[in-house]
């Protein structure tokens, strides 16, 4: 048997129906229908019965097939342990990447630990931006990265650290400003993204960032075309750049503070989300099981830009 086979043929044991089945494994229900009547054909014998309602009974022949399947993914499994012991008792390379270099400092503290408790173990650490973090990681450059994100990848496991809220942001002399700062003491004072007019000029991050990402999706949402005529690679220049011209609307997370810029609510809210990412179905090593552990407790303080 083919290890994809079983873990194929557990899946549907285990979730009953084929739509379930694929769900799970990330797979088209025709592709997994496919899949199990070839498996049937080369056994040549059919394991499962059809109900009505679309659920799957093993036959007697399912149920054998399933005793050996269990046995050889054990073996597997035991197989798997035995290599992840023998790779940690030898030495050991970790690649982190993080989007942000403020926290080199947190990251090197997790090092520390690490190292002290596994000498075998090197720690290299990245700053890049989010999608050349997320790209890194599936392709197997990047052991454990530490980023913002949009849109779930499938083939990635996330870690959720913490969730922003995106505010819209202008000068302290917008119209805005003016009109939202004299009840800006009240609570849950928000404003529609549909109530700025249409000629409204807004400065963005520039395409392909995934807080523009998450910008774009909650505009095309709510069916606004922004007119863009200023953009920017860097969150750190939007306090200067606003400051300069009064009639712009950026939007930053409500976790990056800039003193001489007036934060607006939207309605509904815009969030931020952050977190870790690694290969999904990746065994994690024992001393990458640490590292994640610390970054995934730490106090949200160390998240803070």
């Amino acid at each position: 048997m083919e290890l994809k086979k079983i873990q194929y043929f557990l899946s549907i044991v285990e979730e009953g129906s084929l739509s379930k089945a694929a769900q799970s494994l990330y797979l088209t229900q025709p592709t997994l229908s496919r899949f199990l009547a070839r498996l049937e054909e080369e056994a040549g014998v059919q394991l499962f019965r059809r109900n009505k309602d679309s659920s799957l009974e093993l036959t007697e022949a399912g149920e054998a097939y399933l005793n050996a399947a269990k046995k050889i993914n054990r073996i597997w499994q035991s197989l798997e342990a035995d290599f992840s012991a023998l790779k940690e008792s030898e030495s050991e390379h970790i690649c982190v990447a993080i989007d942000n270099d403020g926290l080199h400092t947190f990251v090197r503290s997790c090092a520390d630990v690490i190292i002290k408790k596994y000498p075998n173990v090197t720690l290299e650490t990245h700053c890049l931006n989010s999608g050349e973090i997320q790209r890194g990681v599936l392709e197997g450059k990047i052991d454990i990265g530490y980023t913002s994100y949009y849109q779930f990848k499938d083939e990635l496991s996330y870690e959720h650290i913490e969730e922003n809220e995106i505010n819209l942001v202008v000068s302290k002399n917008n119209s805005l400003a003016k009109k939202y700062c004299q009840i800006a003491g009240q609570k849950n004072v928000r404003i529609s993204i549909n109530e700025l007019p249409k000629s409204t000029p807004f400065l963005l991050m520039r395409e392909g960032h995934v807080l523009r990402q998450c910008i774009d999706g909650y505009m095309e949402t709510h069916n606004v075309t922004p007119y863009v005529p200023t953009t920017y690679f860097r969150l750190d220049y939007i306090g200067k750049i606003l400051s300069d011209d009064d009639t712009l609307v950026g939007f930053c997370p409500n976790n990056h503070i800039f003193k001489e810029l007036c934060y607006i609510a939207l309605d509904p809210p815009l969030y931020h989300k952050r977190g870790l990412c690694y290969r999904k179905g990746r065994k994690l090593t024992e001393a990458q099981k640490l590292l994640v552990g610390m970054m995934s407790e730490a106090p949200k303080k160390w998240w803070r830009e």
